[in-house]
């Protein structure tokens, strides 16, 4: 768990789980560790024979029972102490990929920003009812609904999987995975059609999905090609290093 955790594999109740596991053993092992170092001390001082080291014994044992009626002293320092380690922890051993956070929140703000691309294709005026229903949705910018209607044709085209990835995006609540998947198999029979905006809408989608190098080649893509969202591509780079 820890291993998926530093990789960023994990979801975000499950990284509330392994930190308050982790704050959890540090306070016990500081308290052990504590305990351990008294008990040493009495055992030491119970080997003692003449009086002044009895009388040291019997004030070393007023201290630990002196310490537990302060426990909540103890426990505020154990606290402090923690919170330091732990955020400590985090800034230097945090993976990398964890600015996939704020990455993939600017990801985000550009799906959201951007216009979904016009539909550019007139499907050899023999659209059928169904092609005509997701098209219809995908115009109005209905993409809860067009998603499933596109699903239903089922998708065959490049148009189909190019404005069914589109619109897993732009739904309320996106689907990566999916737009990634229909993206893809846009691109392997578009023979350049849509270029751009397939390479734009694959990036975003594999930040969105946490597939850091895959959005890296992406982008690295887009400004080769130096067309379309460049500039943007280029911001998002910048955050990846």
């Amino acid at each position: 768990m820890l291993e998926k955790y530093k990789k960023g594999e994990l979801s975000d109740a499950q990284i509330e789980q392994v930190e308050a596991d982790l704050i959890h053993q540090m306070f016990r092992k500081q308290k052990e560790e504590s305990l351990r170092n008294d008990l040493k001390k009495l055992a030491a001082l119970a080997a003692a024979e003449d009086e002044d080291e009895k009388e040291r014994i019997q004030n070393t044992r007023m201290t630990v029972v002196h310490r537990s009626n302060n426990q909540r002293i103890w426990w505020a320092a154990a606290a402090s102490v923690a919170v330091l380690a732990v955020a400590s922890w985090w800034f230097f051993l945090k993976p990398k990929t964890d600015t996939s956070l704020s990455i993939s929140t600017l990801a985000d703000t550009y799906i959201k920003e951007n216009t979904a691309p016009v539909w550019s294709t007139t499907m050899d005026g023999t659209t059928e009812e169904r092609e005509a229903k997701a098209k219809e949705a995908y115009q109005n910018n209905d993409f809860e609904k067009a998603v499933p209607l596109f699903e239903a044709i089922p998708p065959t085209k490049k148009e189909h999987y190019f404005y069914l990835g589109v619109s897993a995006l732009k739904q309320q609540k996106l689907d990566a995975q999916k737009a990634i998947e229909n993206l893809l198999k846009a691109r392997a029979v578009a023979n350049g059609w849509q270029e751009d905006a397939i390479n734009w809408y694959l990036a975003l989608a594999y930040l969105q999905a946490r597939k850091t190098e895959e959005a890296r080649k992406e982008l690295n893509n887009i400004v080769k090609i130096g067309r379309d969202n460049v500039s943007r591509a280029e911001e998002i780079l910048k955050k990846l290093k």
